[in-house]
């Protein structure tokens, strides 16, 4: 008996994990990575600025302030022009909320069952927020923001289900990868540049290397939870291999 109980217990601990997802994310990670520095990574680059800018515009609105505009070039930086609104929260809003949407990405092609709803949303968020906040009007971020939400909904209609799989992983890992790597180069490597640590610096009187660390600790840290959850075989699957 005490045998079986072992056996048991053991086929648990090797089904924690859904061998496939494990192997999918590595996948993705790993072309992430060698494409880094290439042409076929910088649109999703630019897409994390995206969301880098957006996440400051949503926290200046949640927090009772107001959004002027948002800028995006081509040289993957953008900025967010805003009054009002909790100051500290908005600062640190941009990498944070980068890793954010890069965690809810991966965790949506993992546990949403119509991932093409999530992508066809995701197409929504960039057109609405292009049209609403970009500038200049048919500057390069209102051009981009256009293409790419357009091209979402595109797929959303058209594109099978795995695809829609890679696609969200890709966006997903290329975040939370760019939000860790942006911190570093920005605030650690380079802490004499303007940046949202500086500007809590400024405010907190905190050496903006401080909260430079801290941000990457959370986001390293958020990004492994996300991957553990993503990867844990859900209760229905505990049976199959």
């Amino acid at each position: 008996m005490s045998t079986a109980r072992q056996q048991l217990e053991q086929g648990k601990t090797h089904s924690r994990h859904d061998g496939n997802q494990v192997w999918g994310l590595l996948i993705v990670f790993v072309i992430v990575l060698l494409l880094w520095n290439t042409v076929f990574i910088a649109p999703l680059k630019l897409l994390v600025v995206f969301f880098h800018e957006l996440s400051h515009a949503i926290a200046a609105i949640i927090t009772g302030g107001k959004v002027h505009g948002m800028e995006l070039n081509i040289r993957e930086g953008g900025l967010t022009y805003h009054s009002g609104g909790n100051f500290f929260l908005i600062a640190s809003a941009g990498y944070l909320g980068s890793m954010l949407w890069g965690a809810m990405l991966i965790l949506a092609a993992r546990f949403v069952k119509r991932r093409q709803v999530v992508t066809f949303l995701l197409g929504l968020v960039l057109l609405g927020a292009g049209l609403l906040f970009m500038r200049p009007i048919f500057g390069f971020g209102f051009i981009f923001c256009l293409v790419v939400g357009f091209l979402m909904l595109f797929l959303a209609s058209r594109a099978e289900d795995g695809w829609h799989d890679f696609l969200l992983k890709l966006i997903g890992v290329t975040s939370c990868l760019y939000a860790v790597l942006d911190i570093k180069s920005d605030i650690l490597d380079r802490p004499h540049l303007h940046s949202d640590a500086v500007a809590l610096q400024q405010l907190t009187l905190i050496p903006s290397v401080v909260w430079g660390v801290l941000w990457m600790a959370l986001s390293i840290a958020c990004t492994w939870w996300c991957l553990r959850l993503a990867t844990r075989r859900r209760a229905g699957d505990e049976t199959g291999d």
